[in-house]
């Protein structure tokens, strides 16, 4: 019996270390695209003026935020389409240029707020 649970033991072991690095690197890319594309309906709404006259600074660092966050994805989605070499740096500048994005939203979504008195 204890043969038994050590060998699974070493099998989950052995799975676990089978993902590689750019394996990770390929899922730590799907996830911020897919972040990127459920922000970035809100935000294209609050630069439309879908909530009201939007601030013009609070909307040029949306426009300046998202810029930046797809000049980052284009190249990694490339490369995962293609199979090639994912870099972690590159995926961290992907990651926090989505994370400006991310604020640039929610400054957005307190001028709302605020306009709205709430």
């Amino acid at each position: 019996m204890k043969r038994k649970i050590a060998v699974c033991g070493l099998l989950l072991g052995l799975a676990a270390c089978g993902e590689t690095t750019q394996a990770k690197l390929t899922t730590a890319v799907y996830d911020t695209d897919a972040s990127y594309k459920v922000l970035a309906t809100p935000a294209a709404d609050y630069v439309t003026g879908k909530f009201g006259t939007p601030d013009p600074t609070v909307k040029a660092d949306i426009k300046t935020a998202s810029a930046a966050a797809i000049a980052a994805l284009t190249p990694l989605n490339t490369a995962v389409e293609s199979s090639a070499t994912i870099s972690s740096s590159d995926v961290a500048t992907a990651e926090s240029d989505l994370a400006a994005f991310q604020k640039a939203i929610s400054a957005a979504l307190s001028s709302v707020a605020a306009s709205k008195g709430q």
